[in-house]
């Protein structure tokens, strides 16, 4: 039970920082970055790697190729189990980018996914907690 509130807390506070540093975006902004970023996590949990990485910018595309993509993330979704539902999402515009926070719903764990996404709706970071 510690480990979970834990968990919650560590969530709720990374996704208050989040909203304190970013500035707000609209409506429709909102819906069409998250619509992208829920793509990306769908094509992941579907185990399509390669589809996911070609919304990759160039520059993430040299820090992080397809191969070393999947091999990071594959292992912490197995171990998450079969994936349910998106809980949560936020949206903040900052600097040049849209970050987006899903609260995702696994069968036995709930993962928190960080996406950049830039002006031209490639990504420019991914982070899964």
């Amino acid at each position: 039970m510690k480990k979970v509130l834990s968990s919650v807390i560590t969530i709720l506070i990374g996704m208050t920082i989040l909203t304190a540093c970013g500035e707000k975006v609209d409506q429709e902004t909102s819906n069409k970055m998250t619509a992208k970023a829920e793509e990306i996590v769908t094509l992941i949990n579907d185990g399509n790697y390669d589809k996911a990485s070609e919304s990759f910018s160039d520059k993430m595309l040299e820090q992080l190729n397809r191969a070393d993509f999947e091999k990071a993330i594959a292992p912490v979704l197995e171990k998450s189990g079969p994936f349910e539902t998106i809980d949560k999402s936020t949206v903040e515009k900052k600097d040049n980018f849209y970050v987006v926070v899903l609260v995702a719903k696994y069968e036995k764990e709930k993962r928190v996914f960080t996406i950049s996404i830039n002006e031209k709706e490639k990504i420019e970071g991914f982070f899964i907690k």
